[in-house]
């Protein structure tokens, strides 16, 4: 993920500009942050500690599909079509890869041989 590579620095004014971005322009005052691309290589340890220090920030969303949620990040499936694709969009199959991955690599279930 690019944003687990930057410095706590940039990773903070980073999360502070999308903060104050959503309340300036929509008013909001109870913000959920978005990982661009992932959230991979963040600490769980680090989000809560900006969940604490923020009353906007209500909660991070990621890219780790059927991920159980908790209270510190909501996963959601990535159903991004890549740059310049022209190719229809397989939602379905998206979806049925992404229940699948998460049966097999965070509930221990295994494919039928």
């Amino acid at each position: 993920s690019k944003f687990a590579h930057l410095n706590e620095t940039d990773r903070q004014h980073d999360l502070r500009r999308s903060l104050d971005f959503m309340a300036d322009a929509f008013g909001q005052t109870d913000i959920a942050f978005a990982f661009p691309h992932s959230h991979k290589g963040v600490m769980r340890q680090w989000m809560t500690e900006q969940l604490a220090a923020d009353p906007r920030l209500s909660m991070f969303f990621s890219t780790a599909n059927f991920t159980p949620n908790d209270r510190v990040m909501v996963n959601r499936v990535c159903i991004d079509r890549p740059v310049g694709s022209t190719e229809p969009l397989d939602i379905g199959g998206i979806l049925a890869r992404s229940f699948l991955h998460s049966a097999v690599h965070h509930r221990g279930l295994r494919r039928a041989s």
